[in-house]
C-alpha cells in the first residue's frame, strides 16, 4: 500500500521557484559595476560645468526658462533610468537566464501536476486494497458462516430417567451410567475418542478445576451420521453404594457426579470436542414434595467440564 501524499502547490512553487529568480536577476544587479552608463556620464559633465565660473545671472525671463529646460532634462533622466533597466534586464546576456527562469517554472509545474497524479494514483490504489480487504474478510466471514451452519455438531447427555438410589446397594450392571451422543448437525461426523466417569464425591466445591479421566477409549473415527445416537455406558465409583452412603446422598452429605466428553472431527477437517457435566439432585426440606430426585446439569462446575468446540 502507498502512502497517502499532500502537497501544497503554492508553497512548492515559490520554494523551487526562489533559487531560479534569484539567479535570474542578480546579474541585472551586478551589472551596475560595469561600464558607466550615458547617463552617469551626462551627471558628470553636469558637475564639471557646475564647478566652472558662474556669469552673472541672466534676466528672469532666461531663469525661467532655464528651470523648465532643468525640469524636462530630470524627467528625462527618470524615463532613461527605466528604460535602461528594462533594456538590461532584457539585454541578450540575460535571455539564457529567463529562458531557465520559464524552463524551471515549467518544470515545477510539470512536477506538481506529476505529484498530484500520483497522489490521485496512491489514493485509487489504497481505496482498491481497502475494497480488496473487505472483500477477503466478507468471503471469509461468508465461508466461516457456511461451516458452522453446515458443520456436525455433537451433543451428550445422560438417558437415566428412573434412577432409585436403593438399587445401588449391591453390585450389578444396572448401576452403570447410561449416557449417550447425537449428531444434531447437518453433516457427518467422525467420531476419534470417548471417555465417562461416574463418581460418588463429597464436595461438589472441591473437584478439579480440569476433569480427571481414568481412561479415554478410542472410537476409530467411526462415521455418526445427521440424527444418529449412540448410548454408551459407565461403571460406578465404587462399583455399589453402602446404606450409610445413600443416607449421605439423600441428606446432601454426598453427591453422585458423573461428567464426560466426546472427541471428533467434522467434514471440513476440524477437530471439535463436546463434554457434559451431571450430579444427581435430592431435594432437601420443603421442597420433598415438590421436586423429584433427578439429574440435573451441574451449571456451576468449572467450564472446563461442560465446554463444547
Amino acid at each position: 500500500m502507498l502512502p497517502s501524499l499532500k502537497f501544497s502547490t503554492p508553497i512548492i512553487v515559490c520554494v523551487l521557484a526562489m533559487p531560479l529568480t534569484v539567479a535570474t536577476f542578480q546579474p541585472v544587479y551586478g551589472q551596475g559595476k560595469g561600464p558607466k552608463s550615458e547617463s552617469h556620464t551626462k551627471s558628470t559633465e553636469d558637475l564639471q560645468s557646475q564647478a566652472r565660473p558662474v556669469p552673472p545671472a541672466p534676466p528672469s525671463t532666461e531663469a525661467n526658462a532655464t528651470n523648465l529646460r532643468a525640469s524636462d532634462t530630470q524627467n528625462d533622466g527618470t524615463k532613461n533610468h527605466t528604460e535602461s533597466y528594462l533594456h538590461r534586464l532584457f539585454s541578450p546576456e540575460n535571455l539564457p537566464n529567463i529562458g531557465l527562469l520559464i524552463a524551471g517554472l515549467i518544470g515545477i509545474i510539470v512536477a506538481v501536476r506529476t505529484l498530484r497524479a500520483i497522489k490521485v494514483q496512491a489514493d485509487i490504489m489504497e481505496r482498491q486494497t481497502k475494497v480488496g480487504e473487505d472483500a477477503a474478510k466478507a468471503a471469509k466471514d461468508s465461508a466461516e458462516s457456511i461451516k458452522r451452519s453446515e458443520r456436525a455438531w455433537i451433543q451428550a447427555g445422560l438417558d437415566m430417567p428412573k434412577l432409585k438410589l436403593e438399587n445401588l446397594a449391591s453390585a450389578s450392571p444396572n448401576n452403570d451410567l447410561n449416557w449417550f451422543f447425537i449428531n444434531a448437525g447437518r453433516t457427518p461426523a467422525r467420531v476419534l475418542e470417548i471417555a465417562a466417569r461416574y463418581r460418588l464425591i463429597e464436595c461438589l466445591n472441591r473437584i478439579p478445576k480440569e476433569p480427571e479421566w481414568k481412561e479415554k477409549l478410542p472410537y476409530c473415527e467411526k462415521l455418526l451420521l445427521p440424527d444418529e445416537r449412540i448410548l454408551s455406558f459407565q461403571p460406578l465409583e465404587p462399583s455399589h453404594l453402602t446404606p450409610e452412603e445413600i443416607t449421605a446422598i439423600r441428606t446432601g452429605e454426598r453427591t453422585l457426579f458423573a461428567y464426560g466428553f466426546v472427541s471428533y472431527l467434522d467434514v471440513f477437517g476440524d477437530r471439535h470436542e463436546t463434554r457434559f457435566c451431571y450430579l444427581y439432585f435430592v431435594p432437601q426440606g420443603d421442597m420433598v414434595t415438590i421436586v423429584r430426585e433427578t439429574w440435573v446439569p451441574h451449571i456451576a462446575a468449572p467450564a472446563a467440564y461442560s465446554k463444547a468446540t
